[in-house]
């Protein structure tokens, strides 16, 4: 397994082919990868993988979403991940992670920067942003979302009818399975957003993952004589737990507290009016 030090190397022996920034007219397919130029974190990669039919555009994309959040206030910025029914930035926890990242480290957006991987047809975005993922290890160590939690949206058609769909379903579990796999030395390490990732992604999907497993027929039989749905049965660890509960304690102390005081103040503010009120 590869540390993130190795990946690092990786990233620094690897053949980029242009820099895309706001004077560049690369309008073409590709690969790319966002990075902030500081890499001097020892436990995690600034890095994100992604594709697009135009990597300029995408690029000016990301920016302009950078530079966003940079003028929210705390209230808003919770307000648009978290607090609405339909966030407005809904799945995309990766710009929370670099807009972190960036102020930790106190970069600017100078820092922000992308370069091309690879050159591609439309038909080939998919397969080579997938390999160029787990070539870096982006959703290990660096901003990238676990592929088991992004690859979802695309086989959400084929769920209801596994039978005719066994293809695409299988592909998804080979990649389902070789993260929960590689993910328990990447926890171990403590790198990137790992642990965030592990109890996001895995909690969020298994119940999708129990209606395939609910809709799978006998040709599916290896996976249920290996029982790998109970194998794979994600659940926080005891730590995280733990850590829940202490939160949980905390914040119903507080509520009380909160309550009792409330209820002082009402009770000195009906005393001060009964003291003002003319006599009869």
């Amino acid at each position: 397994m590869e540390n993130i030090f190795a990946i690092k190397n990786k990233i620094l022996d690897f053949p980029f082919l242009e820099e895309v920034n706001e004077d560049t007219t690369i309008n073409k397919c590709g690969i790319y990868m966002l990075y902030i130029d500081f890499f001097g974190d020892n436990s995690i990669l600034p890095i994100y993988i992604g594709k697009s039919k135009d990597v300029q555009k995408r690029f000016d994309s990301h920016l302009k979403k950078i530079m966003f959040l940079n003028r929210l206030s705390e209230s808003t910025y919770l307000s648009y991940f978290f607090e609405r029914e339909d966030p407005f930035y809904d799945g995309s926890f990766f710009y929370c992670k670099i807009f972190q990242y960036m102020i930790d480290h106190q970069c600017t957006l100078t820092d922000f920067k992308m370069k091309v991987v690879e050159f591609c047809s439309l038909e080939e975005l998919e397969s080579k942003e997938l390999y160029y993922i787990n070539y870096f290890k982006s959703q290990f160590v660096g901003f990238n979302q676990l592929n088991s939690r992004t690859l979802l949206n695309a086989i959400q058609p084929s769920i209801c009818n596994p039978k005719e769909n066994r293809d695409i379903i299988n592909r998804y579990f080979q990649e389902y399975f070789w993260e929960l796999d590689t993910i328990s030395y990447y926890l171990q390490e403590n790198t990137g957003y790992t642990l965030f990732n592990y109890n996001y992604t895995f909690l969020t999907i298994l119940p999708i993952i129990k209606k395939i497993f609910e809709n799978m027929d006998e040709s599916y039989s290896d996976y249920r004589e290996n029982n790998l749905e109970k194998r794979y049965s994600i659940r926080p660890s005891q730590e995280i737990i733990s850590q829940l509960k202490e939160k949980l304690t905390t914040y119903r102390q507080l509520s009380r507290g909160h309550s009792y005081t409330l209820e002082g103040i009402k009770e000195n503010i009906k005393k001060l009016f009964v003291s003002l009120a003319p006599n009869v």
